[in-house]
């Protein structure tokens, strides 16, 4: 994932660089336009922003990484009993490297993060889930900050020495802001409401 590459102060979108008309305009302090958004922004203020956004995705990544090796290795059998999803499961996703699963979950969580490197505050969560009173996995939780963000979930069980089952739980986008809409009985949902140690019980 690019995180340094600048970025638009308005979406945040990345901005690369298409030719000497850029350069010129960048060594002129010109603005140039966001070809995502179509907005007028300085390339200055855009390496400023990618450096920011750069920077918000580290300390996630490093957050993560404690969180993970801090998990116990589960059984593949297990580890999905424990994030409560079936094999056939669409949203299950088998992580083969610490990177690989930065990637998917940095992907997962793009718009909190964005949300964060402009300025506002932390929206990201990560927890260890609980169940029968001992750790087993790992709870990544953004809640929804009104239309700007919506709520993200994202569970992750460590099934080998580099190897993790990520689950990312989907729910419709609310026409109203709303504290959950994840289903209430889903492990990491459950948590929220009745503390850690009965997930999963």
């Amino acid at each position: 994932m690019e995180t340094h590459f600048p970025r638009c102060v308005h979406c945040l979108a990345p901005m690369q660089s298409s030719g000497v008309a850029e350069t010129l305009k960048s060594l002129l302090h010109r603005p140039v336009t966001c070809t995502a958004c179509g907005k007028k922004v300085h390339i200055a203020e855009a390496q400023v922003m990618g450096e920011t956004f750069g920077a918000c995705v580290g300390r996630f990544h490093q957050k993560l990484r404690q969180a993970v090796e801090a998990a116990p290795r589960l059984d593949a059998p297990e580890a999905m009993r424990v994030l409560g999803i079936s094999s056939a499961s669409r949203d299950a996703h088998h992580i083969h490297s610490m990177d690989e699963l930065f990637r998917m979950v940095s992907r997962a969580f793009r718009q909190p993060l964005r949300h964060e490197a402009t300025g506002h505050e932390t929206l990201i969560k990560i927890d260890m889930l609980h169940k029968n009173g001992a750790t087993r996995a790992v709870k990544i939780h953004a809640a929804r900050h009104q239309e700007l963000s919506p709520e993200v979930l994202a569970l992750v069980a460590r099934v080998g020495t580099h190897d993790f089952l990520l689950y990312e739980v989907h729910a419709p986008a609310p026409t109203t802001p709303v504290a959950h809409h994840a289903p209430a009985t889903h492990p990491g949902i459950a948590a929220e409401h009745a503390g850690p140690d009965v997930v999963g019980a």
